[in-house]
């Protein structure tokens, strides 16, 4: 019953996010229900649109620019000017119908892969309308609630597969068996390999052929205080990974002929400032 409250409090959510978009262009301006519409300053890096929110002392996406719209991959930082991305889209103010009367929001995403950061915390792909259902998201946020959240908006919006940690799909493994869309345990995990690590260790997720080579991160991760070496095979830090040589290990498979499920961790290196 909760989770059917949840769902419906979310429809009408994007009801009215949807009004706010075809009265007004949301990705550039806060509007009032009433049709007043503020303007806001945001920066950029390029592909993404951010609002700095002073009060949590983060930043927001609140848009694509004309480059990102076009990206084939979106890939969503978990850092910006020095602190952390941790909302998708943006609610400025506590008045009017529903207690929102500001939407700011990604829009449309044309992109076959998105992906989100480890740090995200409020918003996910309920503000998102893809365009392709063969989109495929991924989710390095282990929090059950995020994780359960994102990949209920991801079914409504059909996109075409969502990848989460092996933790994440066994944390929330009862409730991925309610929905239609296909939730994979991504095979490539990174780590932040450090005591006290957020998000229980995880950094980034991705899925790449088996027995094949795989990518560094898009971006670094980030520790106050330390400089990141790279990425290694084994969280002593004894062996890097080579990107250009070395490989995932080669398929084994079940007595069904189905390949087995490996999950492959790269654990980052640090040196003290």
């Amino acid at each position: 019953m909760k989770h059917i409250y949840k769902k419906a409090i979310r429809i009408l959510m994007i009801v009215l996010l949807c009004f706010n978009t075809a009265m007004l262009s949301a990705c550039v301006r806060g509007c009032h229900m009433n049709g007043l519409c503020i303007e806001r300053y945001f920066e950029t890096d390029g592909i993404f649109k951010f609002y700095y929110d002073k009060e949590e002392n983060d930043y927001a996406v609140v848009g694509l620019t004309e480059v990102g719209e076009k990206e084939s991959e979106l890939v969503v930082p978990a850092y910006f000017n020095g602190k952390h991305v941790e909302q998708m889209g943006y609610v400025e103010t506590k008045i009017g119908l529903m207690g929102a009367t500001h939407f700011f929001h990604l829009g449309r995403i044309n992109s076959f892969k998105i992906y989100f950061p480890f740090n995200i915390k409020y918003g996910y792909a309920h503000l998102l309308f893809f365009e392709s259902t063969a989109c495929k998201v991924f989710f390095v946020n282990i929090n059950d609630e995020n994780l359960k959240d994102g990949i209920n908006d991801c079914d409504c919006f059909k996109a075409g597969e969502v990848y989460v940690a092996e933790r994440g799909y066994d944390l929330i493994i009862d409730y991925i068996k309610t929905l239609k869309i296909k939730v994979n345990k991504a095979n490539t995990v990174y780590k932040f390999n450090y005591e006290g690590e957020p998000n229980e260790g995880y950094f980034f997720i991705n899925e790449f052929e088996t027995g094949g080579k795989i990518e560094n991160t898009p971006y670094e991760p980030q520790r106050e205080g330390y400089e990141f070496t790279g990425w290694y095979k084994e969280p002593e830090c004894e062996n890097k990974w080579d990107f250009e040589k070395d490989t995932l290990p080669a398929a084994e498979y079940d007595e069904d002929g189905a390949i087995k499920f490996k999950e492959t961790a790269l654990y980052a290196g640090w040196n003290k400032k």
